[in-house]
């Protein structure tokens, strides 16, 4: 795995410093039967065909290496939804608590619905907004290390769908980690999630009522293993 994390010093902590990553996937897709499939070619989201488009979302804690990364349809994005479940304490996963500044790129931050519930969040919990700056990044290994994840998802399951490729957001995570980043365990671990007014405040974004942490997202809080 690539690091790009740094070790464990003062001035350094987890949820200090995030940055929000963004991006269509240029290679996995889901097909007319809902199955997850890859192609090597660079899609072209202009002529997608009967491909449903794909997005690629990562939160990468700067300090740690860290990451929670998801997979969603692009006609179906959510941006509250991925956040307050990054942000949420997790059974298969160690990051938790909202983070102190959050790095957005400029190119999602003139989609007007991701600036405003940015904003919203940023608001309500006293994030400080930074824009990353365009070009190669360490954001861009994070990326890549995630969709590697999925893509060893779907060589052990080729009946991956979106249920289970989400339900396993999580675990696809931890591997996508930096390999370093399990140093960071027990500093996370000692973090609290959020508060109960901050899931009240996501819950009634959605209908039903709370449906950003039920079906497979449930999985994401609660581990694969838990029943519905």
């Amino acid at each position: 795995m690539k690091r790009y994390l740094v070790r464990p010093s003062d001035g350094y902590s987890p949820g200090r410093e995030q940055n929000l990553l963004i991006s269509p996937s240029k290679h996995f897709y889901l097909s007319t039967s809902g199955r997850l499939k890859r192609q090597q070619k660079a899609i072209d989201p202009r002529l997608p065909g009967a491909k449903c488009l794909l997005v690629r979302l990562v939160l990468l804690d700067v300090d740690t290496g860290t990451l929670y990364g998801e997979m969603q349809r692009l006609d179906d994005q959510d941006v509250w939804g991925f956040l307050a479940r990054a942000w949420s304490v997790k059974h298969d996963h160690p990051m938790r608590g909202i983070p102190q500044q959050l790095n957005v790129p400029k190119g999602a931050w003139t989609d007007p619905l991701i600036r405003e519930e940015v904003n919203e969040l940023a608001e309500a919990y006293d994030i400080s907004i930074e824009y990353l700056p365009p070009g190669f990044s360490a954001g861009i290994h994070a990326v890549k290390n995630f969709e590697n994840a999925v893509g060893v998802l779907l060589n052990a399951r080729d009946d991956t769908g979106m249920f289970i490729l989400q339900s396993a957001s999580a675990l696809l995570s931890r591997q996508a980690s930096s390999g370093d980043s399990h140093m960071w365990d027990k500093d996370w671990y000692a973090l609290e999630g959020p508060d109960d007014d901050f899931n009240t405040m996501i819950d009634q974004q959605y209908d039903p009522e709370g449906a950003w942490r039920m079906g497979a997202y449930a999985k994401v809080i609660h581990g694969v293993k838990h029943e519905d």
